[in-house]
């Protein structure tokens, strides 16, 4: 109940400051903006206590005091206005009201589905996730679970000593509501499904913002949720060989049509692949959406220096949410104001963008030299790579534009076509737009290639409005054909095709992540052993110690660390040394202050391991369905097993 109430309080007080700062916006615009700077406010304010106080409550009672500060600022300055602004608020400017009404509802509740069924859904006293969320969920767990009352600036759960430079505010909003009350599952689902429904709203908007058509913005938001290209045809082409595998469709482990490396279908389904399971990606874009807003407003805005400095705000606050993001903002900003100012030659103008870039890179250069830096500077992160994952190394699996056709789908087509008749005021968010494009297309900016979508999705939800624009445009050119329809619901049926197969086989999907064993060593750990022990465990991905009870282990999963550029295989090999050498490799024990011992599943599935020396020398202090939990203190109490609790 408290963190439902903390949460609201958050959310209230960003409407309130979208309120104050842009009364001529719709009433719409503003209640999304809002709550997309309350939960700016949410994630930030607690972390920033945090370097002075832990994250502790004292860190959320610090913040809610300042949160208190500007709630008031905000209040005097509705209350100065008086009755004037609920005249303003009334009024608003036009906005895409019906579609909004008419889809957002019902995606969210799509959202909320797949957020609830694929977040730690208990089945018996075992805990389950989805297809996509196997993966990603656990590392997510960790870092929420282990930053509880931990200093700051944090470590990695999953290899102590290293500084967390992963982006981690949208874990710690989880922590913040599991310190306030909220059960671990419900701290994921609720943030989660509300950051769905705001990205909803905002990629709505945004469209609207550049079209003024609510039938092209409906479109583009449909079309960005359920993308996923051309997929279908090779699916069903195997079904033409074999009918029985349409069920591979809704049963195999990614076989859906928007993921076929196979035949190099690589335009991942963005609700189910990219905003569910990987939650710093969709807390990017819940703040990635308002400051593409305020900075395409930019030129246009009335209230310009508001609109500057609080797109500098969002900005300067994105590193430690999503880098990606803040990466593919800055290029978007880079080209469509620097266009605009070379267009326009405004001193107004030129001096506001001066403000943005001022702000923003006071706010991230901070976290980028602290955090960012230091993990992207790894070998292997940054390196120049031409055409995503369609490079082979000595060539290109498939022709440049047939790679884009089949991955994108129908819209690739109309891209293409309309830049060859683009209007004047589509031109500069071409340019912003294109510039990530060509950025993403030469330089891979992380380890793992695939990851550079991060950056084509933002170009594909600025990009795919106006092309959706210029359809509009040449269905209007065929009035008296009769046809056109046709031809309209078939590009939409055939762009959508494989997202809503994608989607369905998701929301069909479940596979156990923990199992009731594991919850049962979990809730001993969480239970008996201290905040700040180290626990030596095998190196699987979906490990209990660090994703549920929030401990600390010797060493976390290479899928994790590899991919964020860590230097962890000495500590991989000391791990496997220990296990099949207990007495010979007692140093890994010392060297890394570990305080327990855990002999499941996956350590006895070490080929060599020897328990047997591991009972000898150290107490058993906790036994379940075969998993078996050792203290490493007290050597008086080796090989002692009478105190150890069955589970």
């Amino acid at each position: 109940m408290a963190a439902g109430l903390i949460l609201a309080a958050y959310l209230l007080t960003g409407c309130a400051a979208a309120w104050a700062l842009f009364p001529d916006r719709g009433v719409l615009w503003r209640g999304w903006f809002g709550c997309a700077a309350g939960l700016l406010l949410f994630m930030w304010l607690p972390a920033l206590f945090a370097f002075r106080l832990d994250f502790t409550m004292d860190a959320q009672w610090a913040s809610l005091g300042a949160l208190a500060v500007i709630a008031c600022a905000c209040g005097i300055v509705l209350l100065r206005r008086g009755r004037r602004s609920i005249k303003e608020a009334v009024k608003g400017e036009a906005e895409p009201v019906r579609a909004f009404v008419g889809i957002v509802p019902l995606l969210t509740v799509v959202a909320a589905y797949l957020q609830y069924t694929h977040t730690l859904r208990p089945v018996g006293d075992a805990l389950y996730a989805g297809q996509s969320t196997y993966g990603d969920l656990s590392l997510h767990l960790s870092i929420a679970t282990s930053l509880r009352n931990a200093s700051f600036p944090p470590e990695y759960a999953l290899l102590p000593g290293t500084r967390l430079a992963y982006p981690f505010l949208m874990d710690t909003l989880s922590t913040s509501l599991m310190l306030w009350g909220m059960p671990l599952r419900w701290s994921f689902i609720i943030p989660g499904t509300l950051m769905c429904a705001l990205v909803f709203t905002g990629i709505l908007l945004l469209a609207w913002q550049l079209t003024r058509s609510e039938k092209v913005s409906a479109l583009t938001l449909l079309l960005l949720v359920f993308c996923g290209g051309f997929g279908f045809l090779y699916s069903w082409d195997l079904i033409g060989e074999d009918p029985s595998r349409f069920l591979d469709i809704f049963t195999e482990f990614y076989r859906a049509p928007a993921n076929l490396t196979e035949v190099n279908i690589r335009w991942s389904n963005l609700l189910v692949d990219m905003w569910l399971p990987q939650r710093t990606f969709l807390s990017g874009w819940v703040l990635l959406l308002p400051a593409l807003s305020l900075v395409i407003d930019l030129p246009k805005e009335k209230r310009i220096w508001r609109a500057a400095i609080t797109a500098g705000l969002f900005a300067g606050g994105m590193p430690l949410v999503h880098t990606h993001s803040f990466l593919a903002l800055g290029l978007f900003s880079a080209g469509y104001l620097g266009w605009s100012c070379a267009e326009r030659r405004e001193g107004s103008l030129t001096l506001s963008c001066v403000v943005y870039l001022a702000i923003t890179l006071t706010l991230a250069l901070p976290q980028l030299i602290a955090f960012t830096f230091e993990q992207s500077s790894a070998d292997g992160f940054v390196r120049l790579h031409f055409n995503w994952v369609n490079g082979t190394g000595g060539g290109l699996r498939d022709s440049y534009l047939y790679f884009w056709i089949k991955n994108v789908g129908p819209p690739m087509l109309l891209v293409i076509l309309m830049l060859f008749d683009m209007p004047r005021e589509h031109r500069p968010v071409a340019v912003g737009a294109f510039l990530i494009f060509i950025a993403a297309e030469l330089i891979e900016f992380q380890p793992n290639d695939y990851d550079n979508n991060k950056l084509f999705y933002v170009w594909y939800l600025i990009i795919l409005p106006c092309a959706l624009a210029f359809g509009a445009r040449v269905y209007q050119r065929l009035k008296g054909i009769r046809a056109r329809g046709i031809m309209a619901v078939a590009f939409v049926l055939v762009s959508i095709t494989s997202g809503v197969l994608s989607v369905i086989r998701e929301g069909m999907s479940e596979y156990e992540l923990y199992s009731a064993n594991a919850m049962a060593v979990a809730r001993y750990v969480e239970d008996n052993t201290p905040p700040d022990a180290v626990i030596l465990t095998a190196v699987n991905h979906n490990n209990p110690v660090s994703a549920v009870a929030g401990r600390k282990v010797v060493c976390g999963p290479s899928v994790f660390l590899y991919f964020h550029g860590l230097d962890y295989q000495e500590k991989a090999d000391d791990v496997v040394r220990f296990y099949i050498n207990p007495v010979g490799s007692r140093y890994v024990i010392e060297d890394n202050d570990v305080s327990y011992i855990l002999v499941g599943d996956y350590e006895k599935a070490i080929p060599g391991m020897d328990e047997d020396e591991i009972a000898k020398a150290y107490a058993l202090v906790f036994e379940s369905g075969g998993y078996r939990l050792y203290k490493t203190s007290d050597p008086a109490e080796a090989g002692s097993t009478e105190d150890a609790p069955n589970g």
